[in-house]
Parts: structure tokens; C-alpha cells; sequence
């Protein structure tokens, strides 16, 4: 895959709320304009909205059989993430030297695919979303006695993913 490819999967894991990598690598489909599956490492259903950019970049990335095409042909999630968070190294300046000779000064060293998980939860912080909301998108919800008595309204979520996509990307018609 190209750089832009492992750009675009980096902003589509921040446009669906810091969605796991295993989980992604799982998709197949988008249903009536949600993306929905269940939680690898919790089991707990997640249902995200799929926003104008985040189709945008569902279409870039369509795969045969999987919602993102690298996923047609790395069989295991964990080779992808290798692959991924080392061409995302290569994002920012590129040099060209003598012979052709290509370096990277990268727009972060240390940037991984979990980047766009932190990343989503920090602006959405900084915009005024409130914690428990940001805690229930992440799927960090508490499980304790007082959230059996709340009945959450996972449009909360949906709005806060707004939010922060109107935050960074600055609004649909500038995307």
C-alpha cells in the first residue's frame, strides 16, 4: 500500500472514533449509514455514524471483500499495524538527494495508528465534550451500578464524532 493509503486508514480509525485495528481488519459492510460490529477486545456492541468525510474515505479504501481493501490481502491484522505504523513514519516532508536518494522528516516520530484514537478523545476534550460521553464513544463506560440506572443516548455520540470532525477538518464543503 502507498503512503496515502496508510494516510487514509489513519484519518478513517479517527473518523470512527478511534476504531482497533482488529476491529477494522473485521468490517465487510456499511449498514443504513452505520458502521456497526462488536468490540474485539470487549465484546460490547459500537454503532458509529458514517459521516460525509468518513464516506469519503470508505470509498478511497473500499476492498473486495472487506471495507478496506488492504484487508483483502493482509490475512492478519497484527502484519498490517507493522506495516502501517512504520509508512506512517513517512508522512510529512520528503527530501530528495543526489541519485534520488528519498528521507522522510516526519511530521511526528512517534505516530501510530492508536495516535488517531488519542487524537479523536483529546480534541473532543478540548471542544467541551463532556467526559462521560468521550468515556461511552471509546467504549470505556464504567459498568458500575449507577450506569445500569442511566440510559445513555448514544446520539450523544454521534454529535460529539460531529463535533470533532467539524473541528479538524474545518466542516464538509472545506473537505
Amino acid at each position: 500500500a502507498d503512503i496515502a493509503v496508510h494516510r487514509d486508514v489513519f484519518l478513517l480509525i479517527f473518523c470512527l472514533i478511534g476504531i482497533n485495528m482488529v476491529d477494522l481488519s473485521r468490517l465487510t459492510e456499511v449498514r443504513r449509514g452505520r458502521i456497526e460490529y462488536r468490540r474485539s477486545k470487549t465484546g460490547a456492541p459500537f454503532s458509529i455514524r458514517v459521516e460525509p468525510e468518513t464516506k469519503k474515505l470508505i470509498a478511497r479504501l473500499r476492498g473486495q471483500t472487506h471495507l478496506v481493501k488492504v484487508f483483502d490481502t493482509y490475512k492478519n491484522h497484527k502484519d498490517y499495524i507493522a506495516k502501517h505504523n512504520k509508512a506512517l513514519k513517512k508522512l510529512g516532508r520528503v527530501h530528495i538527494g543526489k541519485q534520488g536518494r528519498r528521507t522522510y522528516e516526519p511530521i511526528c516520530e512517534d505516530l501510530t495508528s492508536y495516535w488517531a484514537r488519542h487524537t479523536w478523545a483529546t480534541i473532543a476534550s478540548h471542544i467541551g465534550i463532556e467526559k462521560d460521553t468521550i468515556q461511552r464513544a471509546l467504549g470505556h463506560a464504567d459498568n458500575s451500578v449507577t450506569d445500569i440506572y442511566i440510559d445513555f443516548d448514544d446520539t450523544k455520540i454521534d454529535e460529539a464524532n460531529r463535533k470533532v470532525l467539524d473541528y479538524v477538518f474545518g466542516g464538509i464543503k472545506k473537505w
